[in-house]
């Protein structure tokens, strides 16, 4: 018991002041798991992004029929070179 002790008080000063070696990880642990679930996730971000632009597309072409020029004011021009309307009637005259 006498030798035992020493030993004893010396191990645990040595391990309360940090003489001691410390482990070292040596392996990267890997989550495959998560991984797939956030392959998943950009796959669903990048099927949301894609239906956005979709509507984003589909919006603008609506707002250009509503708003853009359909040459309409070229509709008249084109009806009386064939002779399909008159001309109209000046009002002087």
């Amino acid at each position: 018991m006498r030798k035992t002790l020493p030993a004893l008080v010396l191990f645990t000063l040595f391990s309360i002041t940090g003489f001691c070696p410390q482990a070292r990880a040596q392996f990267a642990v890997i989550d495959v798991s998560a991984i797939r679930q956030l392959v998943q996730e950009v796959q669903q971000m990048q099927q949301a992004l894609q239906t956005a632009q979709n509507q984003l597309n589909q919006a603008q072409r609506e707002y250009q029929s509503i708003t853009g020029l359909r040459g309409m004011q070229n509709l008249l021009t084109r009806l009386r070179g064939f002779g399909l309307v008159s001309e109209p009637a000046s009002a002087g005259g």
